[in-house]
């Protein structure tokens, strides 16, 4: 006997002998030679050499392709019958599918075919082990036709996307305007992780004078958000403290949880100090993600006081600043310290590392004082009433018969001689004149009135106004006798 497909020879099984035998029966599978127009020849030949032929054909053509079956899933005994409409059943958490968050799933689904060609295998499988809802399962008939049957696979192996939003809270304890700041932790793939987040600086009174409000947005497009817990420490902690956040909160929410891909929590914070949020969150599949949210806040402005020193002295006061700043919070940033030769009324500033700012001011006293001196008028400042005035005095004498000096002037007379005295008889005299300088031959009143010195100043006096200089102009001297000091002293 010989098969043909299409008129195409796909078999011959040559001649076959068994002369023994009256009937002779042969039974083949046609089923791998589907599709086509499958036709069968058989020739018989009897021992008296006589033959006789038969032809049988039937049209095996693959007119539809397979179709999904029954769906059944590694690790439960459910079966549940493939739902043409929505095609993908069945649904995530449910009939046995539940989430899984590890390793890999098997899905198993029957293939069905109306067709005589009939499936290339009753039941198709897959491992599926990548992250998603659903996925694809191809099955085949003999034919090789095919069919995409989507399966619901359910395998979810990262955590649940957190969003921290940081609000001012309004003085009727909502939100207020924007979100002043964000931080977001992605999603990473991993069954139970913890990550710490904070606020970047401090949460401060000139900013946020009612405190803040966190809002908490759960991102989770796979098993859905299961549950958040949310815990706290207590207020008023410092940044060196062990940070134990074991206090509950319980935040407000409008979502439900389980039921919606976000969900999103508020909660109020009004009390000081280096606040530790302790954000738990799971999905349905068990992923399990903490977020350790630090976020500082300091809501007291700090204080200051300006004390004097170096009082009553005309360089100036000397200021010193102490600034304080409420315990176990940020801590003072700026204070101005110590100033030397202040002659005004003072305004500081001060801030805390937080940013809380306040000012100081503090009033420097002022007394003004004046101390004069004097000068009089001499009549007689220069020169003298009775001054000496120098010149020549003529002396004159009878120098007998010497001659005068040479500086003087002489006359000579000539005189007889008496008798009795020898000589000629003639006899000269000399009469001498002669001028000395006398530094005082006659005095001279050579007065000059002036200005004595200046006195000294008398004691300092305090006075409401003082301009510094001379005063009290004598119109008779065309100058002024008296003469003004100033100063002004700080306290």
């Amino acid at each position: 006997y010989k098969i043909y497909v299409n008129n195409e020879l796909k078999y011959d099984s040559g001649t076959k002998i068994d002369s023994k035998r009256n009937t002779y029966q042969i039974r083949e599978k046609l089923s791998k030679y589907v599709p086509g127009v499958v036709k069968v020849v058989v020739t018989v030949t009897n021992t008296d050499g006589s033959t006789t032929s038969k032809t049988a054909s039937k049209n095996y053509s693959d007119l539809n392709n397979p179709s999904c079956g029954v769906v059944s899933y590694e690790g439960s005994n459910t079966l549940v019958e493939y739902d043409s409409q929505s095609n993908n059943k069945p649904v995530c958490g449910t009939n046995g599918n539940a989430w899984i968050n590890s390793g890999s799933r098997n899905i198993w689904i029957v293939c069905n075919d109306t067709n005589e060609v009939g499936c290339a295998q009753h039941e198709f499988s897959q491992a599926f082990s990548s992250e998603g809802i659903d996925d694809n399962i191809i099955i085949k008939d003999r034919s090789g036709k095919e069919q995409t049957c989507k399966v619901n696979k359910c395998i979810d192996l990262t955590t649940t996307e957190v969003t921290i939003n940081i609000y001012k809270r309004n003085a009727s304890g909502g939100k207020d305007g924007s979100a002043k700041q964000t931080v977001t932790v992605d999603k990473v793939q991993s069954a139970n992780t913890s990550v710490d987040k904070e606020y970047s600086g401090w949460v401060n009174n000139e900013d946020y004078p009612n405190g803040v409000i966190i809002e908490v947005v759960l991102k989770d497009s796979l098993s859905n958000v299961k549950s958040l817990t949310w815990k706290e420490n207590v207020g008023g902690q410092k940044e060196t403290d062990t940070l134990n956040a074991n206090q509950t909160v319980t935040p407000t929410s409008s979502n439900t949880l389980g039921t919606s891909t976000t969900y999103t929590a508020t909660h109020a914070i009004t009390t000081e100090g280096v606040r530790k949020e302790a954000i738990t969150v799971e999905d349905t599949a068990g992923n399990k993600i903490t977020v350790n949210y630090k976020i500082r806040i300091d809501l007291t402005k700090p204080t200051c006081d300006i004390t004097k020193t170096h009082l009553n002295t005309i360089d100036g006061v000397t200021t010193t600043t102490t600034c304080t700043d409420k315990p176990n919070i940020s801590g003072i940033k700026t204070c101005e310290k110590k100033h030397t030769g202040v002659k005004d009324d003072v305004e500081y500033d001060v801030k805390d590392v937080a940013g809380n700012p306040n000012t100081c001011k503090k009033e420097v006293y002022k007394q003004r004082q004046s101390r004069t001196k004097k000068r009089t008028w001499n009549t007689c400042k220069t020169g003298s009433p009775n001054e000496c005035q120098g010149g020549y005095v003529t002396s004159t004498y009878n120098n007998g018969s010497s001659r005068c000096p040479s500086s003087c002037s002489e006359t000579i007379t000539q005189n007889q001689n008496q008798a009795g005295q020898g000589g000629n008889g003639i006899h000269y005299i000399y009469t001498c004149s002669c001028q000395t300088w006398d530094s005082c031959k006659s005095t001279k009143n050579t007065c000059k009135g002036g200005w004595n010195d200046w006195g000294s100043y008398g004691s300092w006096k305090n006075v409401t106004s003082c301009n510094k200089g001379e005063y009290n102009y004598v119109a008779e001297h065309k100058d002024y006798d008296h003469y003004r000091d100033c100063q002004t002293l700080y306290y």
